[in-house]
């Protein structure tokens, strides 16, 4: 069972409406978010879901107005998760999602924006 979605953070929102405002035209793609996990996307299937039904319900669904693609880093903190987030950036992403140690990898970008989803206790 899937709990019942996350509340989106302000960025999020922020984000997503600046999305919308640019919305795309005749002959244009929709915009593509990107999320990324350190975990194998099977580790972390039911955070994914959770985040598309987020989307959805505030009106975003994917292959309607936003592409929404997922990306590992299998657990590979170093090189694997260099060359994933470079794929990610030559795709040109709307916004890149991401949690966990995969933050590590989109720290250095400044020019897409990124949202950073945590869960669990801080201690």
């Amino acid at each position: 069972m899937i709990a019942a979605p996350p509340a989106l953070t302000r960025r999020a929102i922020l984000a997503l409406a600046a999305m919308a405002v640019t919305a795309p035209t005749s002959g244009q793609s929709a915009p593509l978010v990107v999320w990324l996990s350190i975990y194998s996307l099977d580790q972390v299937d039911r955070y994914l879901q959770a985040f598309r039904s987020g989307l959805a319900a505030h009106g975003f669904t994917d292959g309607r107005n936003v592409r929404i693609i997922a990306r590992s880093a299998d657990g590979d903190r170093s090189e694997h998760l260099a060359k994933v987030v470079a794929e990610i950036v030559a795709m040109n992403p709307a916004v890149i999602a991401t949690q966990g140690g995969a933050i590590y990898g989109v720290r250095d970008i400044t020019a897409i924006p990124i949202v950073y989803g945590f869960s669990g206790g801080p201690i």
